[in-house]
């Protein structure tokens, strides 16, 4: 694990001045592009009733250029600033209604921007994009990061092998890993559950959750 990638020293001071000192990485994976024709529908990252700040950063890091041709990310550069999950089709999705993106574009289109191999890209997880198709053989890679205040109480871990504990806690960053280390024997990144949501209630067990979401729902109503 590269120091340089998984605790920039670039993103680090941004982070903590944006969340708070000693911010939470509870997200580790990577963003991949195959050749494609179809592309995502526009969606924020949460299927769930948020907060109306930043209480959630992602940082992208690119392992290569990114470009139309190879599918660079469609941003609505702005749309984090006032969204909420009323903005989406469902509850328990991340898409956002037609209608609104169709309102959204009279006043500021979306772009795709080109985006140099190594660059850093800090995103709001409520900023509505879309991953767009890979017209080209040469997968487009990511990796992809996400990180959030040390108060918001996210019970989320990482599970990470033994081996790389002393490598994590070498990091001279203000970034905090949350992180459960497992024996490295039979460790396999690919069969890890997939959890996003770092909401209090979203390290729960199922029926905990569904209890937590309804006492928030009581208590915040349509608000959030």
């Amino acid at each position: 694990m590269f120091e340089d990638i998984f605790a920039n020293q670039f993103a680090g001071p941004v982070l903590e001045g944006m969340l708070g000192p000693k911010p939470v990485l509870w997200y580790l994976n990577g963003n991949t592009a195959l050749k494609s024709e179809s592309r995502q529908d526009v969606h924020a990252d949460l299927a769930w009733r948020h907060m109306h700040h930043t209480f959630g950063l992602v940082v992208n890091i690119m392992l290569v250029e990114a470009t139309k041709e190879n599918g660079t990310t469609e941003v609505w550069l702005g749309t984090h600033r006032n969204t909420t999950i009323a903005d989406h089709v469902s509850e328990d999705s991340g898409a956002i209604k037609l209608d609104l993106l169709e309102a959204r574009r009279a006043v500021r289109p979306p772009i795709q921007a080109r985006i140099p191999k190594g660059s850093l890209i800090i995103r709001d997880l409520r900023l509505w994009h879309a991953g767009m198709p890979n017209h080209t053989d040469v997968p487009r890679c990511m990796v992809a990061m996400v990180h959030s205040p040390a108060w918001l109480g996210n019970k989320i871990r990482l599970k990470l092998p033994e081996n790389v504990r002393p490598i994590i806690e070498s990091f001279k960053s203000p970034i905090r890993y949350s992180a459960e280390y497992v024996d490295p024997e039979g460790f396999d990144h690919l069969s890890l559950a997939f959890n996003y949501d770092p909401s209090p209630g979203g390290g729960l067990p199922k029926d905990e959750r569904a209890e937590w979401a309804r006492q928030w729902k009581q208590k915040w109503g349509s608000r959030f």
